[in-house]
């Protein structure tokens, strides 16, 4: 993953969460970039929805799905994409965002290979 797409990434979810523009402020903001051919395609954000099939019934769409949604009629899907999960506090430090083993297999399936995800001491990667 080059770092110029890591970092604008990053320069997308602290603008929104500096404007409080994350549905859920309060806590948990996440936010997923689908990233294909070097590129950003879409991304997203978690927040309260309907809950979907085989995630557990509380309520909240994951920032993978709203992402994936929204980026659905612009991926090549005879080529593989990378996802860049990023969570932050309200302050934009960045905090753990591994994906739920849900989301990993939902993103295996749609032929996604990797997943870059923040930790407290930046990004790290996971091969789906």
């Amino acid at each position: 993953m080059k770092k110029m797409i890591l970092e604008e990434c990053y320069r997308i979810a602290l603008n929104n969460i500096k404007q409080k523009k994350h549905p859920q402020w309060t806590s948990y903001m996440h936010f997923s970039f689908i990233i294909q051919r070097g590129r950003i395609i879409e991304w997203g954000m978690n927040r309260c929805a309907e809950p979907l099939m085989g995630y557990p019934a509380h309520g909240k769409l994951h920032s993978e799905c709203d992402a994936y949604f929204k980026a659905r009629g612009l991926l090549d899907n005879t080529r593989a994409f990378e996802v860049i999960n990023i969570r932050m506090g309200s302050n934009g430090q960045l905090k753990l965002s591994k994906p739920c083993e849900c989301c990993q297999q939902f993103l295996k399936r749609l032929n996604c290979r990797k997943v870059w995800f923040s930790t407290a001491l930046g990004f790290t990667r996971l091969f789906i």
